[in-house]
C-alpha cells in the first residue's frame, strides 16, 4: 500500500519516496547493532517531512525542510525511548538494544533535551516558511512543550502501561502541532485580505452597479455608490451616460 501511495505521486516525489528504502530495510536490524535504533527510526520515519515538501512543491527547500525534519526526528527520540520502555526488561533477555537502556537513569535528562530541540527546530522552520510572525503559531508550539513536558514529568518506567498510555498521548502532540501551523496560515491569509485596498474591494462592486442603467438606480444606491468608492467621479460617470 505504501509504495502504491509513493508511484502515484510526481516523479520527483517518488524519487525521494524511494531513496529511503535503505532506511526502512535497516531500522529492524539497528536493534543489534546500536543502542540508538530510536535515532534509525527518527531518520527513516520522518522522511515523509521532506517527501510531503518535494511531491507539493516540486524540490527540496532546506531552509524550511532540514528544521522540520530535525524537529521530528528529535519528537521520534521523544515518543519511542517512552515505548521502548514497556519492553526494556525483556530486551535484556534477548540482546536488543535501545534507549531505554542506553540512557538509564539519564533518561529524563535527554527527554527533556531532545524537547527543547524539537521547539526550537520547529520554530526555525516556520520562521522560514513565513508564520514566524503569527502568534497563534507560538501559542500552539507553548502547548506543545507543555504537553511534551507532561509527559516527561508522568512517566513511570517501571509501569509497561503507564508508557504505553504516554506513548499513545503522542497523538495529541501532533494535533497541536498541526493546529499551530494551520492556525498561523489561516491567519495569515484573513490578514491578507484584510490588507487589500478598500478601494480595490469597491472596484467590482462599483463596475457591476455601473453597467446599469442610471435610470435603474435609485437615490440611495448612488449614494452607496459614493460611500463604496470614496469618488464621486464614479457617480458623475454614471449621470453622464
Amino acid at each position: 500500500v505504501a509504495l502504491g501511495v509513493v508511484l502515484a505521486l510526481p516523479l520527483p516525489a517518488v524519487a525521494a519516496g524511494l531513496a529511503a528504502t535503505p532506511l526502512w530495510v535497516g531500522y529492524p536490524l539497528a536493534k543489534r547493532f546500536t543502542d540508538w535504533p530510536q535515532a534509525v527510526l527518527g531518520v527513516a520515519f520522518n522522511w515523509g517531512a521532506m517527501l510531503g515538501w518535494v511531491a507539493v512543491q516540486g524540490s527540496v527547500y532546506l531552509p524550511v525542510v532540514a528544521p522540520l525534519y530535525a524537529g521530528c526526528f528529535f519528537w521520534t527520540l521523544h515518543y519511542d525511548t517512552i515505548y521502548a520502555y514497556q519492553d526494556h526488561r525483556d530486551d535484556v533477555k534477548a540482546g536488543i538494544r535501545s534507549t531505554a537502556l542506553r540512557l538509564a537513569d539519564q533518561t529524563p535528562v535527554y527527554l527533556r533535551a531532545f524537547d527543547a530541540c524539537v521547539i526550537a527546530s520547529l520554530g526555525a522552520s516556520a520562521c522560514a516558511a513565513g508564520v514566524g510572525s503569527e502568534p497563534l503559531f507560538w501559542a500552539g508550539l507553548v502547548a506543545t512543550y507543555v504537553h511534551l513536558e507532561w509527559q516527561r514529568r508522568n512517566i513511570n518506567y517501571s509501569s509497561p502501561a503507564e508508557c504505553l498510555r504516554l506513548f499513545r498521548s503522542n497523538r495529541e502532540v501532533g494535533l497541536l502541532i498541526f493546529l499551530a501551523i494551520a492556525l498561523a496560515k489561516l491567519s495569515q491569509r484573513q490578514q491578507q485580505d484584510d490588507a487589500e485596498p478598500f478601494g480595490a474591494k469597491a472596484t467590482n462592486s462599483a463596475l457591476a452597479k455601473e453597467e446599469r442603467s442610471w435610470r435603474q438606480m435609485t437615490g440611495y444606491e448612488m449614494l452607496g455608490l459614493v460611500m463604496e468608492t470614496g469618488d464621486m467621479n464614479e457617480l458623475k460617470a454614471i449621470l453622464c451616460r
